[in-house]
């Protein structure tokens, strides 16, 4: 009846909670990852890395996103004693693996005020063909 139909929907809800990534929201970036007809758009989050602390590898199914601060530190350096702290001055990564094959080395890469933004067109084996009979 309908006890029986609620008791299902909170089941789904919770498997749907479940199937999520467990990552500490501090070393994850936050992603949008967009699909149009070429291919896929993902824009993350990297505000307050330099260009040259991140990293992008990509192959024909899986993107790897990687940010890691530079940081030197001497012997004789004093650490802070933080009263606050949120700003997260690690490491950062985000791997997310796509339905349809992508072309990696016609991806197109550009970091602008914190955004990397990442075009990785559809393979041409993942296009559609239209085939006319002859």
């Amino acid at each position: 009846g309908q006890h029986g139909q609620k008791k299902n929907e909170v089941t789904k809800m919770s498997l749907m909670y479940y199937r999520r990534p467990r990552t500490r929201h501090m070393n994850t970036a936050r992603t949008d990852v967009l699909e149009n007809e070429d291919g896929y758009v993902v824009r993350t989050e990297l505000a307050g890395f330099e260009k040259e602390e991140i990293s992008v590898e990509a192959d024909f199914e899986t993107l790897r996103i990687t940010a890691e601060h530079k940081v030197e530190e001497t012997e004789d350096e004093v650490k802070p004693k933080f009263l606050m702290r949120e700003r997260y001055d690690g490491k950062v990564s985000r791997t997310m693996t796509f339905a349809k094959p992508v072309s990696a080395k016609d991806a197109r890469v550009s970091f602008d005020n914190g955004l990397l933004e990442i075009v990785l067109p559809f393979s041409e084996t993942a296009k559609p063909v239209k085939l006319i009979p002859n």
